[in-house]
């Protein structure tokens, strides 16, 4: 099953939370594939400010990768969108690091570099 998970929606302190539940369900199987959405009106319902997207796409990919990396030990984060004090992540993923971050759709540039050595790890161990 395929899902794009659309960032710039979600709290990224929550959202790697779920993920790492998922990864450790899946044994260590969860690619992630994340994208920062389009439709405005979602954006309206949600309460999320459109014009922002990537911003938030981009902290949300920070705080998400600083969480795995962590090792479990407490991580400060204080971004334009979202802030985190001593926010600790325990279990850790099955996956050093966390999962592989794939980006679907029409992203930056800077947005695909940032996760071009994910994709790298992806490829070395599937293809």
């Amino acid at each position: 099953m395929t899902h794009l998970l659309v960032l710039p929606y979600h709290n990224p302190f929550a959202a790697a939370k779920a993920l790492t539940t998922v990864d450790l369900l899946a044994d260590g199987r969860l690619t992630v594939v994340a994208g920062t959405g389009y439709l405005r009106s979602e954006f309206l319902a949600l309460g999320v400010d459109f014009d922002t997207r990537n911003e938030r796409f981009d902290e949300s990919l920070e705080v998400m990768r600083a969480l795995w990396a962590s090792g479990g030990a407490a991580v400060y984060y204080q971004g334009k969108h979202f802030a985190g004090l001593g926010v600790a992540r325990v279990p850790m993923p099955v996956q050093a690091d966390g999962p592989p971050v794939l980006v679907g759709g029409n992203s930056a540039l800077a947005r695909v570099e940032d996760v071009v050595a994910g994709m790298e790890e992806f490829a070395a161990e599937y293809f």
